[in-house]
């Protein structure tokens, strides 16, 4: 059974066993090799777990994802040294300008989408599939040896943490400065062990060669060459094409990349080629929930799709999917996986499930055991999402709840449910709105889901079968009627087709990806609730200390500008009077910014706030007091420069009377015009040596 099969085909089994049943000593089977396995074998042999594939195989995509990366580093160091990064665009930027043609991996998947067969495209991803094979395995061994390590870790964090604070209470401060030196190195392990599982992530992505990833590298090549499709209407075909595997099962990579991103002329393109079986707008159904928690393998199981389907995180982003029910068009999103340690600390998470809020009529929240914490932070923060870029819709949350061994203990998960509302009901009640009015989250929205396979040891046999239980397709069943009982009574007209959806959902992300550093940087409600409170305070004290700093500013620039006569204008006295108000002005900053901290420390007592969240707020005081000695600094040099100006036109002026009124003096005699000739002389000798003196103290453009 471990030897490779003499079959490539149905075709070939059919043929063989003809033969054998007209001949009593058949020979074997005649291996036969299709023209499409050796094009791959081309291509793909070359090609190991030590190449740069996804450089070498998908070269836009990859200096797509490479730019915006660096962009977005550049943008957050833009007060640090960014020489190399700049550097490192620079390069990105001219390898990418410099691709000028279809490449030659792309080049194949177009034309096996266009001119092949589809069972081609299928042997093309079986190929893959067994490509992968080869190097997934030891890599998925390593990922969750680190990955389980750095649980491990950080339960050992937590519990010091623990001990620490009781040593503190105790006053034993030299126990708790031990405890403390040991999560320090506690925290550099599991950060040192957090960057391995990255490094055997990006492993893994450079050997995860797929159609689809293909797909998105023609997605990117048409955004970046459109001229490139002209020729023989290409792009009218794919569009065509991709609308035609949509159909068969396939799905379109919506939210794709790293950074994710989702515009693209191309989707747009094909999504005009989406059927419409009535004049009834789209019904939009999204699955969310935890990493590897089969989400896509329960939109497979009940619609009938082809969302991609392997251990770990599979789905990167969101795909679309277009299914028919009666009159209606349903449009399935497959999202990414919450929660996961890649991903931990980001605001991944938030943004995810508020596109699914802010997008959906209806979302199903896949989740496998009881109702979580996590998960009632997620509603949370998408709720308050959803407040802040408002949304039409009203989306329906659907509870599938998996691995149920009692899927009967519907009370219990009722129960459950009525305490999640509740929670969320007095975490909300800071934002002056009701969750009732945004998500619709109704006690009955529970499955109850059994695992989808049975297992027991078969004692004849010794070894233990796994079989598909007949449970887990009856309840998919009821699923199927819950969910279209539900969209049934959908009344909402957003949508008026798919493309004008999918034009809405990227103006979405966009809105999402924009605000999301600012606006789903908490993880819960009440993190958020605490961080307004705290920066309440923190701005009161910002405005005094705004109106502090200005008030003394003012005075000093008036006390400075008072003291400057035509007898005090020379550029040392300029440098003398700058130096001065800088001085002050860093004396006045750091005066008002120690007070301003010792005022937020004493309003920030109470054992409610967070340390961290204290912390961050604190930061925010300091550069509005920066923002206004800036304003300060211009308003002073600009009044300087207005106030020497005036105080050099008047020393001229005092010297040229005091010029012409000796000229005078010594020449009583002189007629009319002899005077004129001395005066304009004396003009001419006073301009000349303050036009030497502008010209002296003035600067290059480069230098300023």
């Amino acid at each position: 059974l471990r030897t490779r099969s003499n079959f490539e085909s149905i075709f070939t089994i059919q043929a063989h066993f003809i033969k054998i049943k007209s001949i009593c000593n058949a020979p074997p089977p005649s291996i036969y090799t299709f023209e499409i396995h050796q094009t791959l074998e081309s291509l793909f042999k070359k090609l190991s777990d030590k190449t740069d594939n996804l450089k070498l195989v998908t070269p836009i995509t990859y200096l797509e994802s490479a730019k915006l990366k660096c962009e977005k580093e550049l943008s957050q160091l833009w007060e640090q040294s960014s020489a190399d990064l700049n550097a490192q665009l620079v390069e990105i930027q001219k390898q990418y300008q410099s691709i000028d043609q279809i490449p030659q991996y792309t080049m194949f998947f177009i034309d096996l989408l266009v001119k092949h067969p589809y069972i081609e495209l299928l042997i093309a991803e079986k190929y893959l599939e067994l490509w992968r094979a080869q190097y997934e395995k030891p890599l998925f061994s390593q990922l969750n040896a680190e990955k389980q390590d750095a649980y491990n870790v950080m339960s050992c964090i937590k519990h010091l943490e623990e001990q620490s604070q009781i040593h503190t209470n105790k006053g034993n401060q030299a126990e708790a400065e031990n405890i403390l030196n040991q999560i320090i190195l506690a925290k550099e392990d599991y950060k040192a062990r957090e960057h391995r599982i990255i490094k055997i992530e990006n492993q893994l992505s450079n050997i995860d060669l797929t159609i689809g990833l293909f797909c998105d590298e023609i997605l990117a090549l048409y955004e970046h060459l459109p001229k490139l499709f002209e020729s023989n209407n290409l792009a009218e075909l794919l569009a065509e094409k991709f609308i035609d595997l949509m159909y068969k099962g396939f799905s379109f990579h919506i939210l794709r990349g790293r950074p994710l991103r989702c515009h693209s002329k191309l989707i747009q393109l094909s999504l005009k080629h989406i059927h419409k079986s009535s004049n009834k707008s789209p019904i939009v159904l999204t699955v969310i929930g935890e990493q590897s928690s089969a989400k896509s393998s329960l939109l497979n199981a009940t619609f009938g799709c082809n969302f991609r389907v392997s251990a770990g995180r599979c789905t990167i982003g969101m795909y679309l999917s277009v299914v028919r029910w009666q009159s209606h068009t349903i449009v399935i999103f497959d999202t990414e996986g919450l929660l996961s340690l890649e991903e931990s600390g980001s605001i991944f998470d938030n943004q995810m499930v508020s596109m699914a809020m802010l997008t959906s009529h209806m979302v199903l929240v896949n989740h496998k055991g009881e109702f979580s914490a996590n998960l009632e932070h997620l509603v949370g923060m998408s709720f308050y999402a959803k407040l802040q870029i408002r949304s039409p819709l009203k989306p329906k949350l659907l509870f599938i709840l998996r691995d149920q061994s009692d899927t009967n203990a519907m009370d219990t998960f009722i129960k459950q449910l009525a305490k999640f509302k509740e929670n969320l009901y007095n975490d909300c009640k800071f934002l002056k709105s009701s969750i009732e009015d945004e998500l619709e989250i109704n006690e009955r929205n529970i499955i109850l889901l059994p695992n989808a396979f049975s297992s027991d040891y078969n004692s004849i046999l010794e070894i233990e079968q796994t079989w598909r239980n007949r449970t887990f397709p009856m309840k998919i069943n009821e699923l199927r009627k819950i969910i279209s009982m539900s969209l049934s009574e959908t009344g909402s007209q957003i949508y008026h087709d798919v493309l004008q959806l999918y034009q809405k959902m990227t103006s979405n992300w966009d809105a999402i990806d924009k605000l999301g550093p600012n606006l789903l940087a908490c993880k819960t409600l009440y993190e958020l609730s605490m961080k307004n409170e705290l920066r309440e305070i923190a701005r009161d004290i910002t405005e005094n200390c705004i109106t502090a700093i200005h008030n003394e500013g003012r005075q000093r620039i008036t006390n400075i500008l008072s003291a400057i006569t035509h007898d005090n204008c020379s550029q040392s006295d300029i440098t003398s009077f700058s130096n001065q108000f800088y001085a002050m002005i860093q004396v006045t900053h750091k005066k008002i910014l120690e007070k301003a901290v010792i005022d937020y420390n004493s309003k920030t007592q109470r054992s409610c706030f967070p340390p961290e969240i204290k912390e961050k707020v604190a930061k925010l005081i300091e550069p509005p007091i920066l923002n206004m000695q800036g304003l300060l600094r211009a308003e002073f040099e600009e009044c300087l420069h207005k106030r020497i100006h005036d105080a050099r036109v008047s020393n001229a002026q005092h010297r040229l009377i005091d010029a012409v009124q000796k000229e005078f003096d010594r020449n009583i005699n002189l007629n009319t015009e002899q005077l004129q000739a001395r005066i304009n002389k004396a003009y001419q000798e006073a301009l000349e040596t303050y036009t030497q003196r502008i010209r002296s103290e003035s600067e290059a453009p480069d230098q300023i």
